[in-house]
């Protein structure tokens, strides 16, 4: 029998949505010839998924292939068309036509380490003025959603006159194509496929790309709902960084601890002269030390031992890691560490972890 195949088209970078070509009912070579438009940038990587359903009444859709496509790959100003080969067996292929465009509008600000990617945020407030509602509508719910924002969807009871309504947030990718959908709560609702008459009833639907930034816009004042909405840009500072180094403060500590550290060895070796700052070692190399320092006489052998040593502790399984033997080993050392008066992180569990996975003991680790 002949397949009901569509497309669908994601790209994470772009748009949360995933959007669909329509169904080309039994067809063995369908043709879509539809236009999809994402906007995106070019300091980020941008992976178009593609993949080609056959529509089921009944059943699930069955997924019958899917394509990776980097855009990078299509040059600025540049109209390509490419054939992409689905089964070498029957001979089945997709062919898409790409099209890359500036546009005039400014470029994004992106803050990234080449590895994560910081983009600009924007915060919708959503209002709904309950002063005028109908009592009947009053004691309904509804439900709002920003697909790919931070909270997602909320609910809102719009309450009585007397306890007027607080305002919703939504923290969102600002150029991300975010639409904001409001339905009744007690139905179920078809925030992303509103296709019927009736559906489209119960379901509003905002495009948030098109609201002036910093301004309340009202839009919809009848006798269902009073709301109004307004976007304004997130400036607030990153709560992670970004950067691979250590961070300033942290290079700072380590600066000072190696001037207490050389004259504490200068005064204990008897040196006659300073310490230099390259002659203070400090991590990483904590742990080579004392695992070399092992063997009083390690200078004088050969290192292929501890380098042999150092690659079984590679190579070895890992699982062992998290027997319940090491979990209550970790569970007990957090519990002393916190008993001494330290805050305890993700970051103390690591460390026992690779403490677990680089050596068979307990790591002892110099640390100037």
């Amino acid at each position: 029998s002949q397949t009901d195949c569509y497309v669908s088209l994601s790209l994470p970078t772009a748009s949360p949505e995933t959007v669909r070509t329509k169904t080309i009912k039994n067809c063995k070579d369908p043709v879509w010839n539809e236009t999809f438009c994402f906007r995106i940038q070019s300091q980020v990587k941008n992976i178009l998924e593609m993949k080609v359903y056959d529509e089921n009444a009944v059943t699930k859709d069955d997924l019958l292939f899917t394509i990776l496509f980097d855009v990078a790959k299509i040059q600025l100003g540049e109209n390509v068309r490419l054939t992409f080969q689905l089964n070498p067996k029957t001979q089945e292929m997709l062919e898409v036509e790409f099209a890359s465009e500036s546009i005039p509008v400014p470029p994004e600000k992106l803050v990234t380490n080449g590895v994560l990617v910081s983009r600009e945020i924007s915060c919708l407030e959503v209002l709904v003025d309950n002063r005028w509602t109908k009592k009947e509508l009053s004691e309904k719910e509804f439900l709002f959603s920003v697909k790919g924002s931070y909270e997602e969807s909320q609910t809102l009871s719009l309450g009585s006159f007397w306890q007027p309504t607080k305002p919703l947030d939504f923290h969102y990718i600002k150029y991300s194509l975010s639409e904001l959908h409001v339905a009744l709560a007690e139905k179920k609702p078809h925030f992303y496929s509103c296709t019927s008459g009736e559906e489209k009833k119960d379901c509003l639907t905002i495009p948030l790309d098109l609201l002036p930034l910093n301004e309340k816009v009202t839009v919809a004042k009848d006798e269902t709902i009073n709301l109004h909405v307004k976007s304004n840009d997130w400036s607030r500072n990153l709560d992670v960084r970004l950067e691979f180094d250590l961070c300033t403060e942290e290079k700072n500590f380590l600066q000072k601890r190696k001037k207490f550290v050389a004259s504490a060895l200068k005064k204990a070796l008897h040196l006659e002269q300073d310490l230099q700052d390259h002659e203070v070692w400090g991590r990483p190399y904590g742990l080579t030390l004392s695992h070399l320092y092992q063997s009083s006489e390690w200078s004088h052998k050969d290192l292929s031992r501890p380098i042999g040593e150092v690659r079984r502790h590679m190579t070895k399984c890992k699982l062992s890691c998290f027997s319940l033997e090491s979990l209550k080993y970790y569970a007990k050392e957090l519990k002393l560490r916190k008993q001494e008066g330290y805050q305890i992180s993700s970051v103390d569990f690591w460390g026992l972890l690779l403490e677990k996975a680089l050596s068979d003991g307990v790591a002892f680790s110099l640390c100037f």
